[in-house]
């Protein structure tokens, strides 16, 4: 319940910065990418104690969905970024 909370907040945050970027309020900063990081780190640990622990660790299904749904949002808003750009250099204001 709590990734199902976790990637709702995200959406809904990824989503307004699209948003106020394409109505140009949005600041330039990189937190995207430290989440990224944060979360890779969290699952090769994870991952090496599910080798290293064998059957007496499993790693939650909801963990690698989320990881999933994390990376898809950067993609998404990194993807929206890019058509930002292009249009804003296509039409300078």
């Amino acid at each position: 319940m709590i990734s199902t909370i976790y990637v709702g907040v995200l959406v809904i945050y990824g989503s307004n910065k699209e948003f106020n970027r394409w109505q140009n309020h949005h600041k330039a900063n990189h937190k995207g990418e430290i989440f990224i990081i944060f979360w890779t780190i969290l699952i090769g640990v994870l991952i090496a104690f599910d080798i290293i622990l064998g059957p007496k660790y499993k790693l939650p299904e909801s963990v690698i969905t989320t990881y999933i749904s994390v990376i898809t949002v950067l993609v998404i808003t990194e993807r929206s970024k890019e058509m930002h750009d292009t249009k804003k250099e296509k039409n300078p204001v």
